[in-house]
């Protein structure tokens, strides 16, 4: 069962360029005109544990548009850099 899950989460590993710098990642998201979710978790060459999931409803298609240009550059700051997981996670301290 593992593998047939890995197959559908982890095509982040296809990439050559990502093994270099992760042993292990995978991802789900879904979306539609008006709701984005995604979830995302990985385990760095550094052994670092990293995991995300984020949900926004009631979009507009301009909000939604702007999320899914925006979201692999933020997903790749998360992942790459401690500093900007310690800004987002100050920003989110409510």
């Amino acid at each position: 069962m593992w593998q047939d899950l890995s197959s559908v989460l982890e095509t982040l590993m296809e990439n050559p360029a990502n093994k270099q710098w992760l042993k292990h990642s995978g991802m789900k998201g879904g979306s539609t005109p008006w709701v984005l979710t995604k979830a995302l978790y990985a385990t760095t060459n550094k052994d670092e544990r990293i995991e995300m999931a984020y949900f926004f409803n009631n979009l507009t298609p301009t909000e939604s548009a702007k999320l899914q240009k925006w979201m692999n550059s933020f997903e790749l700051q998360v992942l790459q850099s401690a500093a900007f997981r310690r800004k987002v996670s100050a920003a989110l301290a409510l």
